[in-house]
């Protein structure tokens, strides 16, 4: 692309006759051209450009779109989630798990530390509901937004699709 440009500029530039005595800034000497018609080239590039530029609008309004449907996504995901999940301490792991979050210990190994620590923000800024009850919000809110950023995934990678195709 940018070597045709390089050539056809390089290619108007020794077309430019200058008058002999004149100095040698490039404008001085040049005979005024005639206005062209548009070459076939100039007018593939310029749109191309105009392609690429309407794109770029289509690609920001999908984004907003992706936005808004990954918001409802995670609020459906979120409400489903919330209405079905425990308000005690479910079995396997969830006990040792609430514990640590609760006590801000550590949980047997591996021990999962950033769900621990998350699990102690949410019992320490949430004032409503039990221990348990408030751990188990956050996996409802790290699923919904698990759900979500798979959403926006898939989304983007479609977009990236278009854009090669």
């Amino acid at each position: 692309f940018f070597r045709a440009l390089d050539s056809d500029s390089a290619r108007r530039m020794s077309s430019v006759k200058q008058r002999p005595g004149k100095g040698t800034s490039p404008s001085a000497g040049v005979a005024p051209e005639r206005a062209k018609p548009e070459s076939k080239k100039a007018k593939r590039l310029r749109e191309e450009e105009e392609d690429r530029a309407a794109f770029a609008d289509w690609c920001d309004e999908q984004r907003v779109e992706g936005a808004a449907a990954a918001s409802l996504l995670f609020c459906v995901v979120f409400t489903s989630l919330v209405m079905t999940m425990y308000t005690t301490v479910p079995g396997g792991d969830s006990g040792e798990l609430i514990v640590a979050a609760c006590t801000k210990g550590i949980a047997h190994p591996p021990g999962y530390p950033l769900f621990t620590m998350l699990g102690a923000l949410f019992h320490d800024l949430l004032p409503i509901g039990s221990p348990a009850w408030r751990v188990n919000l956050l996996s409802v809110v790290l699923s919904a937004a698990s759900a979500s950023l798979l959403f926006l995934t898939i989304w983007r990678w479609d977009l990236w699709a278009a854009w090669r195709d």
